[in-house]
């Protein structure tokens, strides 16, 4: 897990996400050690009635995107109507 923080007090933001891994049962790497194994990557939600499927995939497409999830429309939701999103 990498864990990315905006902070303005470097020392005990280290300190409180260090006791939250120890409380956990793991601990710490070095900074940088294990980063180049991952890839930064963003999910947008997409609201379904908001956008037409083509277009979106052909949007996400050209802007590098690596897939679109769209939601699970088998569920049975007939007392409320959830609201579904796509993911790009």
């Amino acid at each position: 897990m990498v864990v990315e923080v905006l902070t303005d007090k470097i020392t005990r933001s280290v300190a409180d996400i260090r006791n939250v891994v120890k409380d956990c049962g793991a601990k710490l790497a070095d900074p940088g050690s294990v980063t180049f194994r991952f890839r930064q990557a963003r999910v947008v939600n997409i609201k379904v009635t908001d956008a037409d499927k083509d277009q979106l995939l052909t949007i996400a497409l050209d802007a590098g995107a690596d897939d679109v999830l769209e939601p699970n429309f088998d569920d049975d939701d007939s007392e409320e109507e959830a609201e579904r999103y796509m993911l790009v």
